[in-house]
């Protein structure tokens, strides 16, 4: 008999995955930061930040930018690193993920198609649309950021 087999609620060990990295692009609106998110790869009734593996010779905020124009056909500049954690993939490994907040630049031709969504941090968990809960952490924390920087005008 395991362990597993005998112990309530154990939880596998979870095997570090390739480190990926995310952006939070925010934009104001009437004074308020609004947060861009994307449809998820394979589920499209979901909705995360942009982001994903960090190519060779890439920095973690040059992969997340490239990340967002792919995904999102958005530019943006990297302004801040505000943390990692480990963005689990369902049924797989944790893969470290820096995340920066970015400033919206411009708009410019998607790679891939997917939904697009600006929301203010509250418009994120009221809406009704479905969010992962760690993209809602990071929009929570740069919402905060941004409050106490001034720098939502």
């Amino acid at each position: 008999m395991t362990l597993a087999a005998t112990t309530p609620n154990y939880t596998a060990p979870v095997r570090p995955g390739k480190p990926r990295a995310s952006a939070v692009v925010w934009r104001p609106r009437a004074g308020v930061p609004e947060f861009l998110l994307v449809s998820c790869a394979g589920r499209a009734s979901r909705y995360t930040l942009p982001g994903g593996k960090i190519d060779a010779g890439e920095t973690p905020a040059q992969a997340a930018l490239r990340e967002t124009r792919e995904e999102a056909g958005v530019q943006a500049f990297a302004q801040r690193n505000l943390g990692s954690y480990p963005h689990r993939k369902q049924g797989g490994r944790a893969h470290p993920t820096t995340v920066f907040l970015a400033r919206y630049a411009v708009d410019t031709a998607a790679d891939e198609d997917r939904k697009l969504c600006w929301v203010t941090a509250e418009e994120a968990r009221t809406l009704g649309i479905k969010v992962r809960h760690d993209a809602l952490s990071m929009i929570d924390l740069a919402a905060w950021y941004l409050t106490h920087h001034r720098q939502a005008a």
